[in-house]
């Protein structure tokens, strides 16, 4: 029966005209069938391609919606702004797993899978993949030797107070009297929200697991956002509809 006879994997075709081997072009069948056998596998995330899905949400969030082809680089080309919402989220862990599917993996979707459907994504806006730069320290912090301290270093810790002068870094007031946030440390907090969101895989987070996700995810030796320098960010984020804030102390990712 047709069934049980072997499938031609490449077509047949004639060497060229100089005698240079013939390309190898997959038939039909053979594609319908591998596609097939694809279908039936069912790998899952493993913990590395979840926190990069994570990330390159996060990157393409703030891609997107800034408009910039490259985010450290304000004189980029600017494109119109495109709402990246939960459903971006769940296209790239769609992307990913097909991607696995089609690389033959039974059990696990790979970090390389998730690049790969970042890629395509990217691709679909006309957008090259460009490295953004991890998070810095903000403007004014001094470990002593230009980065972060190494462990076992002397350097202030997450939960050890601080001085006035420490504690309000970023923060300042201004002509009317209310509260600003440096560029440096909103575009830290707009990072680590979108981050929070992302993980959190909810439209709406409370306002003090925010916060205290937000100073969760500072690198070592960066000061931890007070809750006037992170209220002062949150206006500037709503006053860029990025998020909305409600009554009942609930942040809404917009």
């Amino acid at each position: 029966r047709r069934s049980q006879e072997a499938t031609e994997v490449f077509q047949k075709s004639m060497p060229g005209p100089d005698g240079e081997p013939a390309p190898e072009v997959l038939t039909i069948d053979f594609l319908r069938k591998y596609l097939r056998y694809c279908r039936r596998l069912a790998p899952v995330m493993s913990e590395a391609a979840q926190a990069m899905v994570a990330e390159k949400y996060v990157d393409m969030r703030m891609r997107f919606q800034s408009g910039y082809a490259e985010l450290n680089n304000p004189e980029s080309t600017k494109k119109p702004r495109l709402a990246v919402t939960t459903r971006t989220l769940e296209a790239i862990i769609r992307l990913s797993t097909a991607h696995a599917k089609l690389r033959l993996r039974k059990d696990e979707v790979l970090e390389e899978d998730v690049e790969a459907a970042y890629k395509l994504m990217l691709a679909a806006r006309e957008e090259e993949d460009t490295d953004v730069a991890p998070l810095q320290p903000a403007d004014g912090v001094d470990d002593g030797e230009g980065g972060a301290p190494p462990p076992g270093d002397d350097a202030p810790r997450r939960g050890q107070k601080r001085s006035r002068e420490e504690s309000d870094i970023g923060a300042a007031e201004v002509a009317d009297g209310s509260i600003d946030i440096s560029p440096a440390r909103l575009a830290t907090l707009t990072t680590l929200v979108a981050r929070a969101f992302a993980r959190s895989l909810e439209q709406e987070i409370h306002r003090g697991d925010l916060l205290e996700n937000v100073n969760a995810g500072l690198v070592q030796g960066e000061p931890e956002f007070t809750d006037t320098e992170f209220s002062a960010g949150m206006d500037n984020l709503e006053a860029q509809n990025k998020i909305m804030l409600t009554d009942s102390g609930m942040v809404v990712s917009c």
